[in-house]
């Protein structure tokens, strides 16, 4: 005590009495949700962040059991429509490029068989988009609970802040997968006539059916998830923007399962189910980085 009481005495304890006076007690830090969540701005939006929020999504599906439930009423039609694209379209494309009498050789041969194989590539990627979209459009309800069923596992607080909304009116919605309809139709044409291009055209065919195909499956899969966040198109415009390279992370590996014969359409209710991951982790802290919060953008 005596030792303590010189101490206090000398310049170096009348400067660690000053230094606690002026600095006062160390506040403790408050066990906040903004101190442990990250800031929406700063959620991941890059390729990688879309292919693990495809492989989490894949786990939440196939554990939830509710959506299993709803994933039995939609993979029956959806399997059957793709299905009959696929052989229709395949047998189309032999019939219309078997060759005439004469025998064909050489680098007419080549030709012939890589117009073959990149048409066909295209047809099979092609067909369960087509199907995926003819379904959404004639009954957007069926792919509606399939994600909100996986969305309750992934964000609770914002399945249930989508459920308490009233969405958008329901022709509106077929408008909107109406156009997109078109739009795939007419650039899987496009894509069809660059693949009639000698050699490169049935390399280039393929690949750009499915880049354009794998926006367009993620963009359909998030159509639960717009058509009730309340979000008007330009700050819609805005979240795809900035979520580009992940949803076509998210979306590749999808539309590229999807495309083999009749085993990949039954993977389009899982698809829908994975995509509650991609909107927990990637498009809602998105759209809540716009100055106008929506009130569905309170991801968990």
């Amino acid at each position: 005590s005596q030792v303590g009481a010189a101490l206090a005495r000398t310049h170096l304890g009348r400067r660690l009495r000053a230094n606690g006076r002026r600095l006062g007690p160390r506040p403790r830090r408050r066990a906040t949700l903004e101190a442990v969540d990250p800031a929406p701005s700063a959620a991941p939006t890059g390729f990688t962040a879309g292919l693990a929020a495809a492989a989490a999504g894949l786990r939440l599906a196939v554990t939830r059991p509710a959506v299993r439930r709803a994933y039995a009423a939609i993979v029956g039609a959806l399997w059957l429509l793709t299905t009959t694209l696929q052989v229709g379209g395949l047998w189309l494309l032999w019939h219309l490029s078997a060759p005439g009498g004469d025998p064909v050789g050489g680098l007419a041969w080549l030709a012939l068989w890589l117009l073959r194989i990149g048409g066909g590539l295209l047809v099979l990627l092609a067909a369960p988009l087509l199907a995926v979209l003819a379904v959404n459009l004639t009954l957007p309800m069926l792919g509606e609970r399939i994600f909100l069923a996986a969305l309750d596992g992934a964000a609770p607080g914002l399945a249930a802040d989508l459920r308490a909304r009233p969405g958008r009116p329901l022709l509106a919605s077929m408008g909107v997968s109406a156009r997109r309809l078109l739009r795939f139709v007419a650039l899987t044409a496009l894509a069809a006539a660059i693949g009639l291009v000698p050699v490169a055209g049935g390399l280039i065919a393929p690949a750009l059916e499915a880049y354009a195909g794998a926006h367009l499956l993620t963009r359909e899969l998030l159509d639960p998830y717009f058509d009730r966040a309340g979000l008007d198109e330009v700050t819609t415009g805005q979240v795809l923007r900035r979520t580009r390279r992940a949803l076509l992370g998210f979306g590749l590996p999808y539309s590229l399962a999807m495309a083999v014969p009749l085993v990949g359409p039954l993977l389009f209710g899982l698809a829908q189910a994975a995509a509650a991951a991609l909107v927990a982790r990637v498009v809602a802290p998105q759209a809540a980085a716009n100055p106008a919060r929506p009130a569905t953008s309170r991801a968990q």
